[in-house]
């Protein structure tokens, strides 16, 4: 808040420090995600999990963003909470496609490839988000960074689809009755 009563800063200068150290405790935590020890014990789960660490990091950063420009407008239209909340969106919606794709009858290459396309394009989704919010401008602009981004994000809403359906479809095949007949 901008030039606010004494009672506005400090609960501001308050919640800024509880911010960083909820930081510092995430970057303890990341950490150990990033060793190579919890790659070995599950690598799809612990690679959507890297990813989604890194898009927090963009939140992160775009709430210490938040706080040095004492506010989420910047320029005439930009808007830095969307990055600041989407980015924390991914750790739900990057594990959960490892999640899920660890539980499908796809190869490891094919699970794992789209869990990178998911990652990936989330990340890229992200990276629009923020340089347009630095350009001062509306995501809801008809231009290329916000296109690109709903772009990305749509690649990598598919890929979590597909890997839904491939789950869902296994499923009904695993609990199909043979009745007897042999389909090989």
């Amino acid at each position: 808040m901008k030039d606010g009563a004494p009672f506005d800063v400090a609960v501001g200068s308050i919640f800024t420090f509880v911010a960083m150290l909820l930081a510092l405790c995430y970057l303890f935590l990341a950490i150990q995600y990033f060793r190579r020890k919890a790659y070995r014990l599950r690598p799809e789960l612990v690679t959507g999990i890297r990813y989604a660490m890194i898009a927090v990091l963009f939140s992160f950063a775009a709430g210490i963003w938040i706080s040095v420009n004492q506010g989420r407008i910047v320029g005439l239209h930009g808007n830095i909470i969307w990055l600041h909340g989407l980015g924390f969106h991914a750790l739900q919606a990057v594990p959960v496609v490892a999640w899920l794709a660890t539980r499908t009858s796809l190869s490891a290459k094919a699970r794992t490839g789209l869990i990178h396309i998911t990652g990936i394009a989330y990340l890229l989704g992200l990276i629009a988000i923020g340089w347009q919010t630095y350009l001062g401008r509306s995501l809801l602009e008809w231009s290329a960074l916000p296109l690109l981004a709903c772009g990305c994000f749509l690649i990598s809403l598919a890929a979590g689809a597909l890997v839904v359906r491939k789950r869902a479809m296994g499923r009904q095949i695993a609990d199909f009755p043979s009745h007897g007949f042999d389909a090989t």
